[in-house]
């Protein structure tokens, strides 16, 4: 008979410990973030009109690099001083950031508000003098029919009343007939607006208007004698060219415009 060759061993007292857990991997994303909008920041805290996005990039780096630092020092992550890095990077781009957006906000051109009550508080009416903050008018004489049939004459007489030279722009008259708006590129100038007009001059614009229902019986106006100016509203009857006969709108048509004076 074979002997048992584990004879005369102890038997087993219990099972074998388990293996230690693995350490837990670092969490770095925080930090890493911080990072990339502290870059962010910094590379767009320098330009002027973008420094409003480098102050949002330098605020987020700031709170997540503190964020990063906090996680470092409990040992959740690995890259506490890649996130005090970014911290510090934030703080800078914030604080350039700032100083430029309020220099930008600053240095933005305002809207010219109208300051009469005709045009703004009511609709004016043909003839009122609609008057903006820096001291340009504007009047607007009532639509006088031309050319062929649903087709009026507006005349825009614009006042530099301003310390400085008024550039004109382009696209500032709107007009409507009840709720239809005549599209801008049927709105016939009959001759070049000009560029600019200095302090003192004065410029009368005509404009030949087709109406898309001839039998309206007003013509609702926004003007803006500006780029920089806010429009004016008026609301003008159309009737059969009220105090000039015949022959004085067969002069003005033929004119055209614009009238420039000093």
């Amino acid at each position: 008979m074979t002997a048992d060759p584990y004879a005369g061993w102890p038997p087993p007292q219990g099972a074998y410990p388990a293996p230690p857990p693995a350490p837990a991997r670092p969490r770095n994303g925080v930090g890493t973030a911080a990072l990339l909008m502290g870059g962010g920041g910094a590379w767009l805290c320098w330009t002027f009109a973008a420094s409003a996005l480098g102050l949002a990039c330098g605020l987020l780096a700031t709170a997540l690099g503190a964020w990063g630092v906090v996680r470092a020092r409990r040992g959740i992550a690995s890259n506490g001083g890649e996130a005090l890095g970014a911290m510090w990077l934030g703080i800078g781009s914030t604080v350039i950031s700032a100083v430029l957006t309020v220099l930008f906000v600053a240095w933005l051109p305002g809207t010219t508000g109208v300051v009469s009550d005709a045009g703004d508080a009511y609709l004016a009416a043909a003839g009122d003098e609609v008057a903006f903050d820096d001291g340009v008018t504007v009047v607007i004489a009532e639509p006088l029919p031309t050319g062929g049939a649903g087709t009026v004459s507006l005349e825009i007489t614009v006042v530099n009343g301003a310390d400085g030279p008024l550039d004109m722009g382009e696209g500032a008259l709107r007009v409507f007939t009840g709720d239809e708006r005549v599209p801008n590129e049927l709105l016939e100038l009959t001759a070049p607006a000009p560029a600019e007009l200095v302090t003192g001059e004065s410029a009368r614009l005509t404009y030949r208007v087709p109406l898309p229902d001839p039998g309206a019986g007003y013509l609702s106006v926004d003007f803006a004698p500006g780029e920089d100016h806010a429009f004016g509203y008026w609301d003008l009857a159309l009737g059969d060219g009220g105090s000039r006969d015949p022959e004085e709108r067969e002069d003005a048509d033929d004119a055209g415009g614009p009238e420039i004076s000093v």
